[in-house]
């Protein structure tokens, strides 16, 4: 990792003012550079966190951040506070500026926040939508093609796209990954997975017809009873879990909605702690 030594770093610094919009207040900084004007908040605390992380004589600061997209595999980046599954940004989608981690006014987490146009950029869950596709008390399964967990079985379920429902997300799922036709019941259970910061929506659906096959991700489908589940070769324990309530419920022939958390225990690999919700 570099560092810009400060004596270099004062002899390329100028001053510069601008208002922030938001509160009209102008505030001089200064930074190594600058390839167009800075705009800051006057949150005095907020100004002086964003000079010391961008100019050296407010203390050593690393030219470039680090490349590892896993910041619970980084040290550094642990130490930020940020969970595991966040990506480190380097450079603002609007305009290219060079992004830094702070705490804005008004909020209290980290973000990155670009140092020429002042933008916030958010890092929230990710949300993936599925489907518990039923046959005569068998349910469809799909044994996965591609990383993570090559030549396992799941469910259908994928990230949602933009411009569609749950429900619509958890149809087009099935459709891609099982080539299978469903039509939605209810949604059956929410689980919430914090360590990589994902929530999946699972549906019960009722396969409309029989004509199903392997799409682009799975290696092969196939409609299995309770007794004929791989419990020991199932992809995520998100879908083990769902699994397990779905014939426990079936068997007392109610489904109500329910909630889990899922989360990995620490420093325990492939280790997990299951909390029902509801």
């Amino acid at each position: 990792m570099r560092f810009i030594s400060a004596t270099h770093a004062r002899s390329r610094v100028r001053t510069i003012a601008r208002p922030y919009p938001p509160q009209g207040h102008r505030v001089n900084i200064s930074l190594v550079n600058p390839p167009r004007p800075l705009i800051l908040a006057s949150n005095s605390s907020y100004r002086a966190e964003l000079l010391r992380r961008l100019v050296p004589s407010f203390g050593a600061v690393p030219a470039d951040i680090d490349e590892s997209r896993r910041p619970g595999e980084c040290p550094r980046v642990a130490r930020m506070g940020f969970p595991a599954a966040c990506t480190i940004m380097k450079f603002c989608s609007q305009c290219g500026g060079r992004l830094v981690l702070l705490v804005p006014p008004g909020d209290n987490r980290q973000r990155h926040v670009c140092a020429r146009c002042n933008a916030i950029h958010y890092q929230n869950p990710k949300l993936v939508t599925g489907c518990i596709p039923e046959w005569q008390g068998q349910v469809l399964l799909c044994r996965r093609a591609i990383e993570p967990r090559y030549g396992l079985w799941t469910l259908p379920a994928g990230f949602m796209e933009n411009g569609e429902s749950t429900h619509e997300g958890a149809v087009r799922e099935t459709l891609e990954e099982a080539n299978a036709r469903v039509g939605i019941d209810d949604l059956f259970v929410t689980v919430n997975l914090p360590h990589i910061n994902q929530v999946y929506m699972l549906f019960r659906g009722r396969l409309l017809d029989l004509d199903f096959h392997p799409g682009e991700e799975s290696l092969a489908v196939e409609l299995l009873r309770e007794d004929q589940m791989p419990w020991d070769k199932m992809a995520f324990p998100t879908v083990s879990e769902a699994l397990k309530l779905y014939f426990a419920d079936c068997g007392k022939g109610r489904f109500p909605v329910r909630m889990l958390d899922i989360v990995r225990e620490t420093g325990v690999p492939g280790r997990y702690q299951v909390r029902r919700i509801s």
